[in-house]
């Protein structure tokens, strides 16, 4: 889905979201408090065949330590997490 400048989007709990924007946009984005024992996913997918390629969890308790980030920097820090266990493709890095 793109959202155009200046409109918002809900998402419900539950739903798997992957916001992208250029490095120079602006967004906002209202997280609900999480519930004590509640899990995040975290899901990367194989860009030739859509097969997962890893998958971590993690209890989130403070969006402020920016679990998103550090998520994504140890996948692309390790090539067997961004190698594709169907076809054998390898993610590049950013």
């Amino acid at each position: 889905m793109v959202v155009p400048e200046g409109s918002t989007i809900y998402t419900p709990a539950g739903t798997p979201h992957s916001p992208r924007f250029p490095p120079d946009a602006y967004l906002l984005v209202i997280e609900r408090q999480r519930r004590p024992g509640e899990i995040d996913r975290f899901l990367w997918f194989c860009p030739r065949c859509d097969g997962l390629l890893h998958e971590e969890t993690a209890e989130v308790h403070d969006y402020r330590a920016d679990p998103v980030s550090k998520a994504y920097a140890r996948f692309f820090g390790n090539e067997a997490h961004r190698t594709c266990k169907a076809c054998g493709h390898i993610m590049p890095q950013p």
